[in-house]
């Protein structure tokens, strides 16, 4: 059995403009959903700020540390925040998200607007503070729908480096097929996915992944995605959303 190192959470949809606040708003509100899960999720936030990180402990200070960091705010492109205070090597289970969103239009090898969290131990300490990764992907369908009723993307994906190897277009605006992954109506019609142990229609699309306490989540999760790229049901994400 092979167990991923570390999880990526991502999101990726068509070209959208929201404004500051709306975006701040979703920042804000990731953070708080991260909270109620407990365990590391629950630690505190550093902002970027200037090339370094601060305590965000409202959303009027988050507010005030993206309109700095962001020499144009109405053109807003990029931001992140970490939970990391000695990145990469040092840290216990972290999680470090980077923005890039508020893009009008989409491009032929990447989605406009992605949001991507890498979920990780510093590699000084992993034997000491390994992922808990049967834990994550027990609450792995919750945090995708929690990246859904935040971003409202087009796709969605909790997966790791072992199954990027397996997307037979990597980088391109093909979705990335995980653990657990929920795509819009743009990307798939629902009812031409191959089955899968996972699916439930959510919020406009479908969630479908792996038995979460699967005893071998990297082997299953390969075979579930070569599935469904094998399938051509997956259409690319689009330029424009909606």
């Amino acid at each position: 059995m092979t167990l991923p190192k570390e999880l990526i959470l991502r999101a990726g949809w068509g070209g959208r403009v929201d404004g500051v606040d709306e975006q701040v708003d979703m920042l804000w509100e990731f953070m708080g959903r991260m909270a109620r899960y407990g365990g590391f999720l629950a630690n505190s936030w550093d902002c970027l700020l200037r090339h370094s990180y601060v305590v965000s402990e409202s959303k009027d200070e988050l507010r005030r540390y993206v309109l700095e960091e962001c020499e144009d705010p109405e053109n807003w492109y990029s931001y992140s925040i970490t939970q990391s205070l000695g990145w990469p090597d040092d840290d216990p289970p972290h999680m470090w998200l980077s923005v890039n969103f508020s893009r009008p239009r989409g491009y032929e090898d990447m989605a406009a607007n992605t949001v991507v969290g890498i979920i990780e131990s510093g590699k000084h300490v992993a034997d000491k503070f390994p992922l808990p990764v049967g834990w994550l992907l027990g609450v792995g369908q919750s945090l995708v729908k929690d990246f859904v009723d935040i971003w409202h993307p087009d796709a969605v994906s909790l997966d790791s480096m072992e199954l990027l190897d397996v997307c037979p277009s990597r980088g391109s605006g093909l979705p990335v097929v995980g653990y657990f992954t929920w795509l819009s109506g743009s990307v798939v019609d629902p009812e031409v996915l191959p089955p899968t142990p996972v699916c439930e229609f959510y919020k406009g699309g479908v969630l479908f992944g792996i038995d979460p306490v699967s005893s071998d989540p990297v082997g299953d999760a390969s075979f579930l995605a070569r599935q469904v790229y094998g399938s051509g049901v997956l259409r690319l994400i689009p330029f424009v959303q909606g």
